[in-house]
């Protein structure tokens, strides 16, 4: 006859013997701020205005996300409300960080997170561009875009703030 506890037993090697995988298909919610190494500034938060991510806005704090379930998007998860939204990240054909909010495009797949920097296609390398507006805010673009009017962009790369330091890319799932 077979005791309660050894069921128990048996019931427990089962459990433990199961891989456990304790990897979530959402990042969590970071702001950015990107660092630049020059005159104009050293840091800056990174704004989302409905549409664009910009420097040297006063829109609203960008709130961003990975999204590892859809080909590693960047997910705007308070772009609409009730959160979370299905607004992501769209890397536009000049290279610039928009959104798809208004738009028929899919987003843009391939961002990560690695040493607590923002990483699209493995490059940690973005590009400030002034929009030459009145208003003095900056457009964000990948790395190796030509800045409109012939502007000239800065170097940026674009930590991302959270409590702790997080990776959140292929190799660490």
């Amino acid at each position: 006859m077979v005791s309660i506890f050894q069921v128990f037993s048996f019931l427990l090697s089962l459990i433990f013997a199961a891989p456990i995988t304790n990897f979530n298909q959402y990042s969590p919610v970071f702001s950015l701020i990107a660092f630049h190494n020059g005159s104009t500034f050293t840091y800056n938060l990174v704004y989302f205005d409905g549409i664009d991510l910009k420097l040297r806005s006063d829109n609203a704090l960008f709130l961003g996300r990975i999204n590892s379930g859809e080909d590693w998007v960047l997910n705007i998860p308070q772009a609409t409300q009730p959160p979370p939204s299905s607004v992501n990240v769209l890397v536009e054909d000049d290279g610039k960080l928009s959104s798809t909010y208004n738009t028929s495009e899919e987003a843009t797949s391939g961002f990560a997170i690695a040493n607590s920097l923002l990483t699209f296609e493995n490059s940690t390398e973005f590009i400030a561009c002034s929009n030459e507006s009145y208003l003095g805010d900056y457009d964000i673009y990948i790395a190796d875009s030509i800045c409109p009017n012939n502007s000239s962009g800065f170097d940026i790369v674009l930590m991302v703030q959270l409590d702790s330091t997080v990776n959140f890319n292929l190799e660490s799932k």
